[in-house]
């Protein structure tokens, strides 16, 4: 069997993503370069930057810092049958989380950095019901995703991705899956006794049985507050996007904006990537995507860049300091 040595893994974990990262943004500054009316993209994006706009930059930043509020006390639910918490350590933990997520593979990493702010005993089961969070984001997302799909094909059927790029088969294939794993993720996560027999069908979970029996606890009441949580978040993610692209220029219809913001989200949602490499797969979608009803290319990238230094950059720095306060063979003190 085909191997490969740890030295070699080491290095393609260290260079694979900067080398992707690289070449995603030669490939979208090669798109931007090529959009219509350059000059006069370039000239409203530096008007984004005055003083005049004081008020909407201030209410991102206000959005994101909602964001994470909601995140922690999502977090801090979670938590409440395991360890309670107070809130002011529910968000040090989802500050920390964000810096240990940043160089994972799809932010993996992030329920462990919360964990840290646990007691030693809970760290693991703390994790795994973390991921019980994430699975009612994604299934917050894709339900998101499938709507937002739907709205696009009923009111702007015009849009070349229906038109021409995907066929009506086709279409009516996605649509099937989507509802498909909407339904099978929906019937886990409200059933999470079920979702525990089941992964632990597989060899690699049993041996990981005790940790994840602290998943049946979860009543139906905990997981409707989850996922009502999850959705605060999403709504406030995607007003943060449209606020951005009309900051930076890009014409577009609010609720024509929101449904291809919120397929930009489902499509990033199952792309295998890591924080820094992030930034360029949010770019090209955003103008695969948002490109159907603007030409502003070079509006749409500084949008995808905003959101993502807003929204994780910021709060991965913020994590990263409350890391070096964090004493991981001790309970940290509230």
């Amino acid at each position: 069997m085909f191997s490969i040595s740890p030295a070699t893994r080491k290095l393609i974990n260290n260079w694979a993503g900067p080398i992707l990262f690289g070449w995603m943004v030669y490939f979208i500054v090669q798109q931007v370069r090529e959009q219509p009316n350059l000059i006069a993209a370039r000239a409203m994006i530096l008007q984004a930057f005055s003083p005049m706009h004081a008020v909407t930059w201030l209410s991102v930043v206000v959005l994101m810092l909602l964001n994470w509020t909601v995140e922690a006390y999502k977090w801090k639910v979670l938590m409440k049958g395991l360890e309670p918490i107070s809130f002011f350590r529910a968000l040090r933990a989802v500050f920390t989380g964000q810096a240990v997520a940043f160089t994972t593979i799809n932010r993996l990493g992030e329920p462990a950095g919360r964990a840290l702010f646990l007691s030693e005993g809970n760290r693991i089961r703390g994790a795994v019901l973390s991921a019980m969070g994430g699975l009612a984001q994604l299934l917050v997302t894709m339900a998101a995703g499938w709507l937002a799909l739907l709205f696009l094909q009923i009111f702007q059927p015009q849009l070349t991705i229906f038109s021409g790029t995907i066929s009506a088969t086709w279409l009516k294939l996605l649509n099937l899956l989507l509802v498909g794993a909407i339904f099978f993720l929906a019937l886990l996560y409200f059933n999470p006794t079920a979702m525990v027999n089941w992964l632990l069908t597989f060899r690699f979970f049993q041996k990981f049985s005790f940790f994840l029996q602290k998943l049946t606890a979860l009543s139906p009441h905990t997981l409707t507050t989850i996922l009502l949580l999850s959705f605060v978040r999403f709504v406030i993610y995607t007003i943060q996007y449209l606020l951005l692209l009309g900051l930076f220029g890009v014409e577009v219809e609010w609720s024509t904006g929101a449904a291809l913001v919120s397929l930009m989200l489902m499509v990033l949602a199952f792309i295998p990537s890591i924080a820094l490499a992030e930034l360029g797969f949010r770019g090209q979608i955003s103008i695969w995507l948002l490109g159907l009803v603007s030409v502003n290319y070079a509006g749409i990238v500084a949008t995808a860049a905003g959101i993502w230094l807003i929204n994780l950059i910021i709060p991965a720095l913020a994590g990263s300091l409350l890391i070096l306060g964090v004493r991981i063979f001790f309970k940290p003190s509230v």
